[in-house]
């Protein structure tokens, strides 16, 4: 193991996107469903591929999903989706570079969100390199990002250890030889590589 690289939303940053769809839906959706909406919308391709704007999101998504919703208030649900940093993130990525593995982060997310996440944690500052699905141009799970990765990075697939919440993330990536783990946070990630966190 050269190289660990880590998601971010649902790893290292907490997501109430669940509740905050359904607020704009105004339903009840099951967590299922919700995820399924989410991930097949094609603004939110868009959006996170960096191919529209973050008003033209906001326009494409009331459509796609009929809501009722002024487009200035899907706007400021939307950027309500991201939270705070899971406790142990900083002493997680400390622990990390200690040990002497280079580190990255590898993220499906947007420009209104990494702004707005980057202004408020400094913990970015930790990460050798930032691979933003918005200024890549391609999304998780698909493996054009992962080869990418692995060109950028100068290492052999088995020598890059990654760790995300999503399972197909997870798969693809194990498809072209990364070390993949499923994780829902920092001490997950700590337990794998036997690092021990502050809370």
């Amino acid at each position: 193991m050269k190289h660990i690289v880590l998601d971010l939303g649902g790893v290292l940053i907490e997501l109430d996107w669940e509740r905050r769809i359904s607020n704009l839906l105004g339903d009840n959706f099951d967590r299922q469903a919700v995820l399924q909406l989410w991930q097949d919308s094609k603004a939110t391709t868009l959006l996170e591929s960096g191919k529209i704007s973050f008003d033209d999101f906001a326009s494409q998504f009331k459509q796609e999903c009929h809501i009722d919703a002024s487009i200035d208030k899907i706007k400021a649900e939307f950027m309500l989706f991201v939270k705070e940093a899971y406790p142990g993130v900083d002493t997680l990525l400390r622990g990390i570079k200690a040990q002497g593995y280079g580190l990255s982060l590898l993220s499906n997310t947007n420009q209104p969100h990494f702004e707005h996440l980057s202004a408020n944690n400094d913990f970015f500052n930790d990460f050798d390199q930032l691979f933003l699905s918005y200024k890549m141009g391609m999304m998780k799970p698909s493996a054009s990002i992962y080869q990418t990765l692995i060109d950028k990075l100068d290492c052999q697939a088995e020598e890059i250890t990654f760790f995300d919440d999503g399972e197909k993330n997870i798969a693809a990536a194990q498809a072209l030889g990364i070390q993949a783990y499923r994780v829902d946070g920092p001490y997950d990630i700590a337990k794998q590589l036997n690092l021990t966190i502050d809370s």
